[in-house]
């Protein structure tokens, strides 16, 4: 692999590393949740094209997706966001 890849990908790194920057996450379902999830779906229990009902772009996150899914007269469920 050539240099220039290889920085491409990692600039994104470097740039919280120099910055000094904290990147925090959330991780909203247990890891044995994801199991009987699956099988839900594979079972056709639960219908994912009736769960998800958007997805949005990335710069779209707030006013498509966060104040739409706090809307307490709201019917969405869950909302993808692309990421690329």
């Amino acid at each position: 692999m050539s240099p220039e890849p290889m920085v491409e990908r990692l600039a994104p790194r470097i740039s919280v590393s120099l910055n000094n920057l904290t990147i925090v996450g959330t991780w909203c379902y247990r890891v044995y949740d994801w199991q009987r999830i699956g099988a839900l779906i594979h079972r056709g229990v639960s219908p994912v094209e009736r769960i998800v009902t958007a997805q949005i772009a990335m710069d779209a996150t707030v006013p498509e997706g966060f104040d739409v899914l706090i809307d307490p007269d709201g019917s969405a469920i869950k909302i993808l966001v692309g990421v690329s």
